[in-house]
């Protein structure tokens, strides 16, 4: 069985990891005990590092693209995660390209050390932030690949089926739900969060009453009317409104 590019992603990177941080000790450690040779072995594995990362940062970006498939929003976790592992592959190969058309010269070691240990602390962010969305859990605002199935007029939303998010998505942006409404951390203010709105509202004709008729059922409500909208469409977003508990 083929691996997913998230299995990918994370049997590969702990190598560029692993080769950054053993480049720097030696970079440092060189330095030190004026064991010249330890400066080969940094470049050699500063070298690697740079190689490996290339592979790693498009499983990466691939993970991204299946994983959050339909999001909202990325969360800022993983945003910061992919914006450092950039940074610091553009960093160790910049360190690599000045230590090889130098030919590695003891001028340079000073310049080489703080990069080395820049890129050391840098990589030891991307690792700690990938580490914590793979085992702290990270909210993830994503329209369900299974939504409810239809339930009856007036009935409760109970059963799952399979559903097109993609459509979910589509409604929500193009009626400026978030605009007003947050759901997952994601959004505006002024509305009630959505997050939850099966636990208060499971009935789904109630919430078809509601977007066609928000004052009908919640008096006061400045919520504008979507009566409008094709009751396919309507019933999608209500079906799936209802479910989100």
């Amino acid at each position: 069985m083929p691996l997913s590019w998230l299995e990918l992603h994370g049997a590969m990177t702990h190598f560029p990891i692993a080769l950054f941080l053993v480049s720097a000790f030696f970079e440092v450690a060189a330095f030190i005990t004026k064991h010249e040779d330890w400066r080969k072995t940094s470049y050699l594995l500063l070298l690697i590092g740079v190689v490996m990362s290339i592979p790693t940062l498009y499983s990466g970006w691939m993970s991204v693209e299946t994983v959050f498939v339909g999001a909202i929003a990325l969360p800022q976790i993983l945003l910061i995660h992919r914006t450092l592992a950039f940074a610091t592959v553009i960093l160790a190969l910049i360190l690599l390209i000045v230590r090889w058309t130098t030919h590695d010269k003891p001028s340079i070691t000073a310049f080489s050390i703080l990069c080395s240990v820049v890129i050391a602390i840098m990589i030891g962010m991307v690792g700690y932030l990938g580490g914590k969305m793979v085992f702290g859990g990270v909210t993830v605002d994503i329209i369900s690949t299974h939504q409810t199935a239809s339930a009856p007029h007036g009935g409760t939303a109970t059963s799952n089926t399979r559903g097109s998010q993609a459509q979910v998505l589509a409604i929500m942006k193009s009626n400026g739900c978030l605009s007003c409404h947050s759901m997952n951390g994601v959004g505006g203010i002024s509305a009630p969060d959505l997050t939850h709105e099966g636990t208060r509202h499971p009935d789904v004709s109630w919430q078809i009453k509601h977007l066609k008729d928000p004052t009908s059922v919640s008096p006061g409500s400045s919520m504008p009317s979507f009566a409008a909208m094709p009751s396919g469409q309507l019933k999608l977003l209500a079906t799936f409104l209802a479910n989100k508990k």
